[in-house]
């Protein structure tokens, strides 16, 4: 398992004004942390639907490809205690135009 953190922008933004979150999700693999992160985290903010939905993966990474320009994995290096942790980078990914998740 790897953490994950993100650099985001509206589509055509100059990347000296990408926003970067860093908040060290821990996933898999990069494509794994962009559906928790769009999915995931964005589900508590929708209000409570009856109706069932079908959301399929594509189009999660579609709406990831969105707004996510870039995402670094780190490891975890250093663990102090039970909530001090350490990481080193280990790689840097970025989504294209078919929606696959590639290293930079």
């Amino acid at each position: 398992m790897m953490y994950y953190d993100f650099e985001v922008a509206v589509p055509g933004e100059h990347p000296k004004n990408w926003k970067y979150q860093n908040i060290k999700l821990l996933a898999s693999n990069p494509r794994a942390a962009l559906i928790l992160k769009q999915y995931g985290f964005n589900l508590h903010k929708n209000p409570v639907r009856l109706w069932k939905h079908d959301i399929k993966t594509n189009d999660i990474v579609y709406l990831a490809y969105q707004s996510v320009r870039r995402i670094h994995e780190y490891e975890a290096v250093r663990k102090q205690g039970k909530t001090v942790f350490q990481f080193k980078k280990v790689a840097e990914y970025k989504i294209d135009d078919k929606l696959k998740v590639r290293p930079c």
